[in-house]
């Protein structure tokens, strides 16, 4: 559902989160692994031009499935010549052990769902 709010607000940031990774949630921010820094730096750039920046569009659509403002997100490129698993076709949370930091698991369900191709990693 968030990425349909993100491709109606910005198709440009759906194409690019489209191939994201979720990998983390850190200091209460979305951790999204690209696979280069071209790829990164587009999502991060903010946009002069008076448009809402695709950082701000996942931000929107994350508000308007979840009610929740101003998310924090995080983008890293992945690390070294990583390779993107294959997608699943769907995750759950009873699959993992228990869910990361202390969050609730109906909020991390909800996580799960905005990323459905999602790769929960633990180190």
């Amino acid at each position: 559902m968030v990425l349909q709010h993100v491709k109606s607000i910005s198709p440009i940031a759906y194409g690019l989160l489209k191939d994201a990774v979720l990998t983390d949630l850190r200091d209460d921010a979305l951790v999204l692994s690209f696979q280069g820094e071209g790829q990164k730096n587009l999502l991060d750039k903010e946009n002069s031009t008076g448009k809402t920046s695709k950082k701000q569009a996942l931000r929107t659509a994350l508000e308007r499935v979840f009610g929740v403002a101003n998310v924090g997100i995080i983008c890293e490129v992945a690390a070294g010549n990583q390779v993107r698993p294959e997608p699943k076709a769907s995750v759950h949370a009873e699959e993992i052990a228990e869910p990361p930091m202390d969050m609730g698991q109906e909020t991390f369900d909800s996580v799960l769902e905005i990323f459905p191709n999602a790769t929960i990693v633990n180190d």
